[in-house]
């Protein structure tokens, strides 16, 4: 019998192949997957810190409508975590509507297709709440609709809406209240 001369790579050097093919196919797939998991979860987290940053506050009897204006102070938390905010979005709704408006910092009022948004001393210029701070705005509608409920949302500078802050049933404003 004769032998035939049969050449084939070793189990060892098979193994080594294998396992570098497989180190490669690794850092390949983390180079994707690691900034792709650190992305997901920074935007996934960013708006947790802003759960609680704006609360409506009933201190000085505003949050309230009358005579075809709604008005809602704010308190921004104490936390530095209030300077994330960029602007902040009011949803006004009732039973029929609702209607959202942002707020900016932008002269002395916000005007959309909506309505208008205003200081309580519309002599002052609109502003975003500072940390500890407490501003009361004065919304009216377009077509004078007053609003039962109200919801406020921190908006941060990449665009990103956060889950709804707090929410609050407005009332009549008592008599000795002015907020028109």
């Amino acid at each position: 019998m004769r032998r035939k001369n049969k050449r084939g790579i070793s189990g060892v050097v098979a193994t080594v192949l294998i396992v570098l093919i497989t180190i490669a196919a690794v850092a390949v797939i983390a180079g994707f997957v690691i900034p792709f998991t650190k992305d997901s979860l920074k935007k996934s987290t960013e708006c947790i810190a802003l759960r609680d940053a704006l609360k409506f506050d009933d201190s000085f009897g505003y949050n309230c409508y009358k005579d075809g204006s709604n008005a809602l102070s704010i308190r921004a938390s104490n936390d530095d975590v209030i300077n994330e905010i960029s602007s902040i979005a009011l949803v006004f709704s009732s039973e029929d509507n609702s209607e959202k408006i942002e707020i900016i910092s932008n002269g002395k009022e916000i005007i959309n297709e909506n309505g208008k948004l205003t200081m309580l001393d519309s002599s002052k210029d609109i502003k975003l709440i500072g940390k500890g701070e407490i501003a009361t705005y004065v919304y009216q509608s377009a077509d004078s609709e007053l609003f039962n409920k109200v919801e406020v949302y921190p908006i941060l500078a990449s665009g990103r809406i956060c889950d709804m802050s707090d929410s609050i049933e407005l009332k009549v404003c008592r008599d000795d209240i002015e907020i028109s």
